[in-house]
């Protein structure tokens, strides 16, 4: 069985990120505390610093 075709806002790639473990650490809590994945809160948050400063 196939998976449905996404549109292409909703593709995604697989990212490794080598990061320090405390850093690791802070997102993984942040995420916790806002209910989001791991993958999800990084996702938020760089979306947050790159939305235009007027938004």
């Amino acid at each position: 069985m196939s998976r449905p075709k996404l549109d292409q806002s909703q593709e995604t790639v697989t990212m490794s990120v080598r990061m320090p473990a405390d850093l690791h650490q802070a997102l993984a809590e942040l995420a916790r505390q806002e209910n989001r994945s791991l993958s999800q809160q990084v996702v938020h948050l760089l979306r947050q610093a790159l939305r235009p400063e007027s938004c």
